[in-house]
């Protein structure tokens, strides 16, 4: 459960990156 909530804001950091 918590793996998915990491995966989705590691994505989000590449998308701000």
């Amino acid at each position: 459960l918590l793996h998915v909530l990491v995966i989705f804001v590691l994505m989000n950091l590449l998308v701000l990156l």
